[in-house]
């Protein structure tokens, strides 16, 4: 759902709506029922004052308009349509990739479903959100039970996070009555992982490993209870995206750091921090690769072949915590950095093979045939 807002606020940046007014409309619209359906979007941008026309025979061509798009991915997901001809689609992904398709590629994965607004008063726009502001002040007060924080929880994720989740909602029900903010849980959720690496570092000692695995785990537990206490008081910020891939991106970082700080004082031989800096280097291109190719995967065809082989790797995510909690708990952090440091190269090679054979064998020849 992170993806649809991203694209619909780029959308009305485009149609020069402000930014200000566009990330308050943005936390009121999540809140709304059956979103992120195009015909919640569609209400709820009719009241602020601005058009929407759903498209539900085929995708709109030769038009110089942009409208927004469903397309099948992993849990279907939406694109900004920058130009659509009878020959070729321009889109951009809420990753911000531009990805130009032929027209019946695009076609593959288009969902016969799309919208497009039109802004003919900014001013009412602006005067209409802060309307609508005042009137949500004096409604009914945040259901933050335990029954509706689990309701909200209910996501297509990883097995690690559904395991979580039976733990975060309680967290969650807490936070909300404390009025700590999402923002405030996710650095809770690097303080965690700081934690845990500080452990290992301590040594090989089991009891410094199973302190790490637990405090992995509450990581997790907090990365869950970001979400759904945002979710619950209709919280959301820029900055709190930022922090959370921040987060994500780092976390596996600050084990390892723990694990080969831990093992080099325990045997004290200087090919650890050589193991530990490759390591480090692998986990940072696997992350970084793996997440530009599983959202091309699903929004472009030729990418799209690969999805299969991409779908067992989704739900052992975040692969390098996963295995370096296995390792924790049989005391074994150091065969399960070695694991991955292995790993992480192998699958980082294997995912530029596949990025420089569409670049540079397949979307040469894409163009030639296009004229592009």
């Amino acid at each position: 759902m992170a993806g649809t807002r991203i694209v619909i606020a780029k959308y009305l940046g485009s149609l020069k709506v402000d930014s200000d007014v566009i990330d308050r409309m943005m936390k009121m619209m999540v809140g709304k029922p059956e979103y992120p359906a195009f015909s919640a979007i569609s209400s709820f941008l009719n009241e602020c004052s601005i058009e929407c026309e759903i498209i539900n025979n085929g995708l709109p061509v030769l038009c110089d308009d942009m409208c927004i798009a469903r397309v099948k991915a992993e849990d279907f997901t939406v694109v900004l349509i920058l130009q659509a001809t009878s020959e070729r689609v321009k889109y951009l992904t809420s990753q911000g990739n531009v990805i130009v398709d032929s027209f019946d590629q695009f076609c593959t994965e288009y969902q016969s479903e799309s919208i497009r607004f039109k802004v003919s008063d900014l001013n009412a726009v602006k005067d209409r959100v802060q309307e609508l502001e005042d009137k949500s002040k004096n409604e009914a007060p945040i259901d933050a039970s335990i029954g509706n924080i689990r309701r909200l929880s209910k996501l297509n994720e990883p097995p690690i996070y559904r395991f979580c989740r039976f733990f975060s909602i309680y967290f969650s029900y807490v936070f909300i009555r404390m009025k700590i903010q999402p923002n405030h849980i996710t650095f809770l959720w690097l303080v965690a992982i700081a934690g845990a690496s500080f452990s290992f570092s301590l040594g090989n000692w089991w009891g410094h490993q199973i302190v790490g695995a637990l405090l992995i785990l509450l990581g997790y537990t907090f990365d869950c209870s970001d979400g759904e206490v945002a979710r619950v008081t209709k919280t959301y910020s820029k900055i709190g995206v930022y922090l959370d891939t921040i987060a994500h991106s780092t976390s596996g970082l600050f084990i390892i750091l723990g694990i080969t700080l831990g093992t080099y004082n325990s045997i004290n031989n200087p090919g650890i921090l050589k193991v530990g800096l490759i390591c480090m280097f692998g986990d940072s291109m696997f992350n970084y690769l793996f997440r530009q190719l599983n959202s091309w995967s699903g929004q472009n065809s030729v990418y799209g072949l690969f999805h299969p082989i991409l779908m067992p790797l989704i739900w052992l995510f975040p692969i390098d915590l996963n295995l370096f909690l296995v390792g924790a708990i049989l005391n074994q952090s150091w065969a399960s950095l070695r694991i991955w440091e292995i790993g992480s190269i192998i699958l980082s090679g294997f995912m530029m093979l596949i990025f420089f054979l569409h670049e540079y064998v397949y979307e040469k020849g894409y163009m030639k045939r296009i004229n592009w």
